[in-house]
């Protein structure tokens, strides 16, 4: 989002072209006091929240399963995808791939996005019309668009967004830091020895096993592990 906003690749491009005279024709924007709107209000669009705090923004999302308490708690006001694509400078996708997001931003969607907004998807790519916003981007009707995941992955190397100089590509792989893979590994590792002691491990995806007496049998198996 901020390199989209601080147009952070054109001012590379110029930069290596020794071209110092079009800084002003590459001009970006400030985010703070904008309007951020988020798809899907889960772990990932809360997080982007907190982030976001710093910089003032005004923030909304459409996320049909958020709490409204927990939503007004952070400051966020929920309303309809057709609200959020019309009113947000920046539209950050963080909700999960079913039947009912698949395709949600089509054309007409896009179509509600103000010229000087920019789309940002770390979700899904299939919740993207992808062939709908290769269109938009290139008739320049939004001012540009980070991607971190394509309908189709990895991208291929003829696919159209990849001409493009509005848009970022990255390859699906935004929590690329020696950082987050030490995390996980620890969670990972985690998780094993809970479950190897008998206790529930954290970060369960399919928590309805957990109510289930044949599954509760068997972790009560290894019960006698927690003391070693």
């Amino acid at each position: 989002m901020l390199a989209l906003a601080k147009r952070l690749f054109d001012q590379d491009r110029i930069t290596r072209q020794a071209r110092w005279d079009l800084q002003a024709a590459v001009m970006g924007s400030e985010i703070e006091g904008r309007t951020l709107g988020i798809i899907g209000l889960g772990h990932s669009g809360r997080e982007l929240v907190r982030l976001a705090a710093p910089f003032s923004m005004r923030v909304m999302a459409c996320s049909p399963h958020a709490d409204p308490a927990e939503a007004e708690r952070m400051g966020v006001r929920l309303a309809a995808l057709d609200e959020v694509m019309s009113q947000s400078d920046f539209v950050s996708i963080h909700a999960r791939l079913t039947p009912a997001t698949r395709g949600m931003i089509g054309a007409p969607q896009l179509a509600l996005m103000k010229p000087t907004a920019c789309l940002v998807n770390i979700a899904r790519g299939e919740i993207i019309d992808q062939a709908a916003l290769v269109d938009c981007l290139r008739k320049r009707r939004i001012a540009g668009a980070g991607l971190d995941v394509f309908a189709v992955e990895p991208l291929p190397a003829a696919d159209p967004l990849i001409g493009l100089d509005n848009v970022i590509l990255t390859p699906h792989w935004s929590p690329a830091t020696t950082d987050i893979w030490r995390a996980t590994g620890r969670a990972m590792s985690e998780g094993m020895l809970r479950a190897a002691r008998g206790e529930v491990p954290d970060h369960v995806v399919n928590r309805e096993v957990l109510s289930r007496p044949g599954f509760l049998s068997k972790l009560s198996r290894f019960a006698g592990n927690r003391g070693i």
